[in-house]
């Protein structure tokens, strides 16, 4: 009877043996980053005006990363005019240019007396997919007019969380 015990306690806990098992034989490391700012921002051109950016060491791993990033801004109604757009977006390793998916379109117009639409939250998320370990990679959450004829628009607040996985 002892031995029958004893034999059930080893095969009931063979599975979670064997699941610990594959869980350390598949162990990714991952990174999670941060930054935030409170500092008034002026839109003012339609080049991109970086509200945050933060830089992720990615140790060497041997294979390529992912990341995966969010990031949100708090915009006020410049109140002058109609149809002003705003882009923001991402970007990782150039501030120059955010990526397509990333985008986000926002579109102000001047108010009527019983209007309240004078500040407008924006967010995103992107994937970045495959960047090289062992190396410093930069992300870039930032706006822009869409047309040069489009009024100066506040930022007042920003914030961009940023967390990468080896593949």
């Amino acid at each position: 009877m002892k031995r029958e015990n004893s034999m059930k306690s080893i095969l009931m806990m063979l599975p979670i043996g064997l699941v610990l098992a594959a869980v350390d034989g598949s162990a990714t490391e991952v990174q999670v980053a941060g930054t935030s700012t409170t500092t008034i921002d002026i839109i003012t051109s339609t080049a991109e005006d970086t509200l945050v950016s933060k830089t992720v060491f990615i140790p060497a791993t041997g294979s390529p990363w992912d990341c995966a990033v969010t990031a949100s801004a708090d915009t006020l109604n410049p109140l002058n005019g109609d149809n002003n757009q705003y882009i923001f977006g991402l970007n990782v390793d150039a501030s120059a240019s955010t990526r397509a998916g990333s985008d986000r379109v926002i579109d102000y117009d001047s108010l009527g007396l019983n209007e309240e639409t004078n500040r407008q939250a924006v967010g995103s998320t992107y994937i970045f997919g495959s960047l090289s370990d062992n190396a410093n990679h930069t992300f870039y959450w930032s706006a822009r007019k869409f047309d040069p004829n489009d009024a100066d628009m506040t930022v007042g607040s920003a914030s961009m969380t940023i967390v990468c996985s080896d593949v």
